[in-house]
Order: structure tokens, then C-alpha cells, then sequence
């Protein structure tokens, strides 16, 4: 009875400090937050009724009713979703300017005239005759009831039945503090009048603004003056009277403005001619480029009270909705698109879309990585069924598991067992990508026929070969990096999909052809043609080729340059042991620490890189964080087990400022706390909404710095910044490039696979960092 009694006690305290251990894993409640949802809307879009995609100026009334000035006349949105033209029958539609009265009526203005709209109807009052000279330029509603009329050689007030010139000089912009005054920009300073109409003061770059060129004037909340220049924000305290500026260097994204408006939030909402920008939630939301704009010059700025942004150009309107919105619901939304337009035989990639941004009109192509972005996909929905147990998550999982087994069904019925294809294509597939190839009758010929590369270091090409049946095409000289994506895959859908006995066991047998084909080659991947594949080897002599010298623990050692190959096989052997019990792909994993010392090399695998950044490989970061996640799993002994824990701890607080989601949950699965989760969380947040692989530039940006590196893709030296920038400011990001880097992308002709964001979603999900 005593002994039971302590042996009672002994599980109580046991099962209470699990209990702990759990409780005390760093986490986080992420709820509602602003997703920017872009929408682009031009004359052309069926049922739009836009008038013209030259947009020249917009206005949100307090109801949210949205006024378009275009080219063509004015219109304003309505409930159906499309555009309520209001034209000026007879009269100029070509409107320049609006803005509204103190009364609430809405304006317009043209070359020669400004109108007035009731109902229906425009009433035209022309300023031609009255003294007031040239082409209007900006108008603006009083606080005495008049309008304030500007052109490019005078300004004049409209008091409602006449016009009162007050000057021959160019006006660009207007606005009225709280006293009355007037404030008048010009491409010479800045002019302040009182209320009869006298020059109080004359500001320009001498004496306060940041530039004598005033382009655009609007006041805030607290009543300061905002003069946007071509060189950026001047702010007027009217309480203290001095001046104070915004620029690039406090982290206006650009500074040349065009336009100024203030949110019904108060918020500093600017348009520039590359780019608009919002300030909201203490920082600088920058949106150029076609992800963003049909066009980067900005000729309209507004927001509704509903926080949607209107953001005009010569090219039609860039619409930002800001909806609140959780995690989980954005998961759906990449969800649906992925299975909608990426779902090819099961694997899954990026798509190519036969016009810029066209999503209705796509091609699904193979992809060199097919076995690697598949086996992230799987993974992502091993995790979800895990998470949720959606019987679609484990159907999705397997429909993709069943894929892979095709890449490595095809070799071994040829009599090469375990090794994997690269990708497989249908013969029809390949005729109807490359019509050409349809004079061959063969499939050893058709197959010989589609597109192939020349690898210079191996001198092979990656062939394409036809499978048993003369159905279907398979690609050879697979990389280490498809094998890294299978390993990994294969182990999560094991563990979390995989729940008969059946299923197991055809992971076990898929893994132990695999894993003894490695093996049984000497540590190589051996192609179809009896000679390893170009970058299928982890044998020792590859490990430690291109030898540098690199100073671990304070000593000097030899490094070789494939250290991270290391990693790599250590993993596969480990992740083998675990899922099929084999002794020998363990006895071959101590065989490699002991004999060979890959465990250090392993978990040093960046020193070469960090020895020459210049030719950082950023996918191979990729690679190895895929690697350690079934060593983090799996490998629980006290000095092994640290030893990788350490070394994911290291290379994950290296790359803490890329604020990566994948490589932080790798890393979180292995430790309680400090691995980068808010970091991981924003880039989730942030991550766009659109998969369009716009070409996006950030070159030309005021508030970052600039470094130049070398590129080993490129061959040359690229731009990039001293910070990684908001992830929907830049190219839709895979996790392996240069975050760092400021300009790229596709010019609209691609769209990614939601594959990137739903893996880290998925897998912060199933080991608790995320709570939704």
C-alpha cells in the first residue's frame, strides 16, 4: 500500500511538471488584425463604369460616398459596385479638381470654369472673363461659403454669384487653417493670407519649408499645417510657429509628394509620384507597384470610414480595403487559391499567367523543385489535420503523398529503386506545352524532345525519360534539394497523417528504397544513367571539397564548403531510423559523427558563408532548416540532442532579423521561448494577400539604407536593404532568396502557391505558438 501511495505521488508530481513544461512554452493569442486586400478598377473591367482611367482627383464625403474626378466627367460609387456617372451634359467633363462647400455641396473644376452639382444637374460658373488668368490648377471649399479657385498663373475667391482676383501667381494647393486664414502653395514657397485677403507671411526653403516647391496642402487634427513638397513633408505648428519636417530619414517612403490627406482616423494618408503611403500603428505603409497601383504616380488620395484606401492614378485606381481578420481565415483564403489554380497531378507550385496579373487565364508547369514544394504542402496539411482533424486536410495530404510515390514509382519500375524524379509530365502535357515535339511518334523521343538543361559541373543533362507505360515523362538528376523536401515531408506526414498501419508502412517502404539507395551508393544519389545526379551527394569527399579555413571555438579548422550537406544526410538517416526502425540507417548515422565528425560540421554548417557573405546561398537556408526539424524531433540524446538545438538556436538568432515564420517554428519546436515569435506572427500578418508576382522596387526609397552585394544568381551585384522591409512591400517572398534584396519579380506573370505561408501558419498551429 506504501509503495503504491509513492508511486502515486511519484506520477502526480511527474504529470504536473509536464504539465508545467507545457504551460511555460512561449505562445500567443493572435486575433483580429487589418488585412490590405487591393483591388484595381479601370474603365475597362466589365460593369465597372469608371469613365476614364485618367483619375485627377478624389473626395470621400462622411457617408462614404466616393467621388471620382476623371478625364471624362465625374462619377461616384454606389451600392451595386459600380460607378454613378455624373456628367455635365453639353458642358467640360475633362475635371481637374473637386471639393465641397461649407454646406456640403460638391464641386468640380475644369479648364476655364468651376461648377457646382445639385441633384442631377451641374451649374456652370465660368472665370474666364473675370481677370482671373490660365488653366485651373486646384480648388478648394471656404469656411466663409466661397471657393477658393487656383490655376497656373493667378488665384481668385468665389463668393457664389463672382469672382475676386487676388493674384497673378501660379497656385498648385490651398488650405484654411482654424483662424480663417489662407494658406496658398506655389513652386515658389508658401503664401499666408489673413482673412481680408493680405500677405501675412511668405515661407520657402530660406526660412522653414524643406522646399520652396509646395505641391500639396492639407491640415491635421491638432491644426498644423501640412505642406508637401518634392522633397517631403514641411509641418507648421500654428501654437509655436516653427517648423518641423518629414523626410525619408523619420521613414516617409518617398519624397517627392503629389498629394496630402487626412484619414477620418486622423491618420497621414500621402501620394507621391512613385508610390502612395499611409502613416497608421506608429509606422509608414508604402504601396508602389501593381501590387499596389495600376500606376506609381499618384494623382488622388482618400480614405472612407470604413478605413478603405482610394489611391488614384492616369491609369485607373488602386482600391485597399482594410478588413479585420484572423490568421485562420487567411489560412482559408490561401487554402482556396492553392487548390483552385495550383493543383497539378497533385504536386503543387507556382503557376504562369498568360497575361500581367491575369488569374483566368494560367498555365500549371512542371517545376525542377516539384518534390520539394509538394512535400512543403504536404507537411502544411499533416500539420492541419493535426490541428483540426479535417478529414479535407488528410485527404488533401494523401492526394499529395500518392504524387510522390509516382516520382519514385517511375524510376524503380526502370530499375533504379528509391531514386526520386525531379517531376513527371503527361505526354499530353508536354505536346501541349511544346507543340513541336508532336512530329515524334516515340515517347523515348517525345520525352527527349521537351526542354533540357546542361549541368557544367557534372556534364549531364537533365534528362527527361518515359515511364513503362510510354504515358508519361519523368525528370532525372535530382538535387539534394528534393531529397531535403522528401525526407521532411515524408517524416511529418508519418507522424500526424498517416494513422493505419497501411499508410505507415508505405512510408516506411517509399523512405527505406530511398534511404538505401543513398547508402548503398556511397552516401550519392544515382541517376537513371548509373552516375550520381549533378547535386545529389553527401558522401565525405563531397562534404569537405572547396576547402576554407574558418575558426571554430577559438581554433582554426579546415571547412569544407558543403558542410550543410552535412545536415542534410544526418537528418534523412535519423528520420529514416525513427519511421522504418532500420539499425542500419542508424549505424550509418554514428558511422558519419564518429568516423567523419559530420555532427560538428553539421552544426557549423554556415561558417563557409559567413566567411564570404558575398555568395550567401539564401536557399540553402531553406534547405537546412528543413533538415533540422526531424533531427529536433527525433534526436533526444544529451549531447547529439543539445548540440542541434544549439545549433538552430545560432542560426536562427542570425537570421532573427529577417523575421522569418519557418525558420522560428523549426526552431520553436525545440525550445520554450526567445525564438523570434512576434517576429514570426508580423511576417504572417504581413505577408500579401495577392501571390501575383508583381515586379516590385524599392530602390528609389527615402527611408532605408542601401548596400550593394554579390548575387551568385545574378552574377553580378544587387541592391539590397540594411533591414528586411514589410513582406507586402516586397517580391512575393518563398523563404529562398535574399530578403534583404530590394527589387525583383516576375512583371505580373506568375502567381506563388500559398505552400510558404500556410507550412509556418500550420506548423506554429500544432506546436502551440499560435492560439487562435
Amino acid at each position: 500500500m506504501k509503495k503504491s501511495i509513492i508511486f502515486f505521488l511519484f506520477m502526480f508530481l511527474l504529470l504536473g511538471a509536464c504539465r508545467e513544461k507545457v504551460d511555460t512554452r512561449e505562445s500567443m493569442e493572435v486575433g483580429h488584425f487589418v488585412q490590405k486586400i487591393q483591388t484595381t478598377l479601370t474603365s475597362g473591367m466589365v460593369g465597372s463604369g469608371l469613365l476614364s482611367n485618367d483619375v485627377r482627383d478624389i473626395l470621400v464625403n462622411e457617408e462614404g460616398e466616393v467621388f471620382i474626378a476623371t478625364a471624362k466627367g465625374v462619377c461616384s460609387t454606389f451600392d451595386g459596385g459600380g460607378w454613378h456617372p455624373y456628367l455635365h451634359e453639353g458642358g467640360d467633363n475633362s475635371i481637374i479638381a473637386l471639393t465641397r462647400d461649407r454646406e456640403g455641396n460638391l464641386w468640380a473644376g475644369v479648364s476655364g470654369e468651376i461648377k457646382r452639382l445639385e441633384g442631377q444637374t451641374w451649374t456652370a460658373f465660368s472665370f474666364t472673363q473675370t481677370g482671373l488668368l490660365g488653366s485651373l490648377t486646384t480648388i478648394l471649399g471656404s469656411g466663409k461659403g466661397g471657393i477658393w479657385v487656383g490655376t497656373d498663373q493667378g488665384f481668385a475667391y468665389f463668393d457664389g454669384s463672382n469672382f475676386e482676383p487676388k493674384g497673378e501667381m501660379s497656385t498648385t494647393s490651398f488650405v484654411e487653417d482654424r483662424k480663417g486664414n489662407l494658406w496658398r502653395g506655389s513652386d515658389v514657397g508658401l503664401y499666408l493670407y489673413d482673412s481680408t485677403g493680405s500677405i501675412v507671411d511668405i515661407f520657402t526653403a530660406q526660412n522653414g519649408l524643406i522646399s520652396s516647391k509646395v505641391r500639396a496642402l492639407s491640415l491635421d487634427r491638432e491644426g498644423k499645417v501640412m505642406a508637401g513638397t518634392d522633397k517631403g513633408i514641411s509641418v507648421f505648428d500654428t501654437k509655436s510657429s516653427t517648423w518641423t519636417q518629414i523626410t525619408g530619414t523619420t521613414g516617409l517612403p518617398f519624397t517627392d509628394i503629389s498629394r496630402i490627406s487626412f484619414t477620418p482616423q486622423g491618420e497621414l494618408l500621402v501620394g507621391t509620384t512613385w508610390g502612395a503611403a499611409h502613416r497608421a500603428a506608429d509606422r509608414w505603409h508604402y504601396f508602389a507597384g501593381k501590387r499596389w497601383v495600376p500606376n506609381d504616380l499618384i494623382t488622388g488620395v482618400a480614405m472612407g470610414p470604413d478605413g478603405t484606401i482610394w489611391l488614384g492614378t492616369g491609369q485607373g485606381i488602386g482600391r485597399v480595403a482594410r478588413i479585420p481578420m484572423t490568421l485562420e481565415e487567411k489560412a482559408a483564403h490561401y487554402k482556396e487559391i492553392t487548390r483552385a489554380r495550383h493543383n497539378r497531378m497533385g504536386m503543387f507550385t507556382g503557376i504562369s499567367l498568360n497575361a500581367p496579373g491575369d488569374l483566368d487565364h494560367f498555365r500549371r508547369n512542371d517545376d525542377d523543385n516539384d518534390g520539394l514544394w509538394t512535400q512543403m504542402y504536404i507537411a502544411a496539411e499533416s500539420f492541419r489535420y493535426a490541428v483540426t482533424k479535417d478529414p479535407e486536410a488528410k485527404k488533401n495530404a494523401r492526394e499529395s503523398f500518392e504524387a510522390m510515390l509516382r516520382l519514385e514509382q517511375f524510376p524503380r519500375e526502370l530499375g533504379n529503386p528509391g531514386f526520386h524524379a525531379r517531376s513527371i509530365v503527361t505526354i499530353d502535357e508536354l505536346l501541349a506545352q511544346q507543340p513541336t515535339c508532336s512530329t515524334f511518334t516515340q515517347p523515348t523521343e517525345i520525352c527527349a524532345c521537351k526542354w533540357q538543361e546542361w549541368m557544367t559541373s557534372s556534364k549531364k543533362w537533365k534528362k527527361w525519360l518515359p515511364d513503362v507505360t510510354g504515358k508519361f515523362c519523368f525528370k532525372g538528376d535530382t538535387s539534394s534539394d528534393e531529397i531535403d523536401g522528401h525526407m521532411f515531408g515524408y517524416s511529418v506526414y508519418y507522424d500526424l497523417a498517416a494513422e493505419t498501419e497501411e499508410e505507415k508502412n508505405e512510408v516506411r517502404g517509399v523512405v527505406f528504397r530511398l534511404m538505401n539507395h543513398i547508402v548503398d551508393h556511397g552516401y550519392q544519389l544515382w541517376d537513371m544513367d548509373g552516375t550520381p545526379t549533378t547535386f545529389g551527394r553527401w558522401d565525405p569527399d563531397k562534404i569537405n571539397s572547396e576547402i576554407l579555413r574558418v575558426k571554430i571555438d577559438g581554433k582554426w579548422q579546415d571547412a569544407g564548403s558543403y558542410w550543410m550537406d552535412a545536415l542534410e544526410i544526418l537528418s534523412f538517416l535519423r528520420a529514416a531510423y525513427h519511421i522504418t526502425g532500420e539499425k542500419k540507417f542508424y549505424d550509418h548515422y554514428r558511422l558519419l559523427i564518429e568516423k567523419y565528425g559530420y555532427d560538428t560540421k553539421a552544426a557549423h554548417w554556415q561558417y563557409p558563408y559567413l566567411i564570404d557573405p558575398r555568395f550567401y546561398n539564401y536557399s540553402d537556408d531553406e534547405l537546412a532548416f528543413l533538415a533540422y526539424y526531424p533531427l529536433l524531433q527525433y534526436e533526444r540524446g544529451p549531447v547529439l540532442g543539445k548540440l542541434f538545438v544549439d545549433s538552430v538556436e545560432g542560426a536562427r538568432k542570425i537570421k532573427d532579423p529577417q523575421r522569418n515564420p519557418l525558420w522560428n517554428f523549426i526552431a520553436g519546436s525545440r525550445m520554450e521561448r526567445g525564438y523570434g515569435l512576434e517576429g514570426a506572427v508580423r511576417t504572417l500578418k504581413e505577408y500579401p494577400w495577392s501571390l501575383i508576382e508583381w515586379r516590385m522596387l524599392n530602390s528609389q526609397r527615402t527611408d532605408i539604407t542601401i548596400g550593394l552585394t554579390e548575387d551568385r544568381h545574378n552574377q553580378g551585384t544587387v541592391l539590397q536593404s540594411t533591414e528586411v522591409l514589410p513582406y507586402d512591400e516586397r517580391v512575393v517572398e518563398k523563404w529562398n532568396s535574399n530578403p534583404y534584396e530590394l527589387d525583383g519579380g516576375w512583371g505580373g506573370y506568375g502567381e506563388e502557391a500559398g505552400t510558404p505561408w500556410l507550412l509556418p501558419y500550420w506548423m506554429g498551429r500544432y506546436h502551440g505558438f499560435i492560439k487562435e
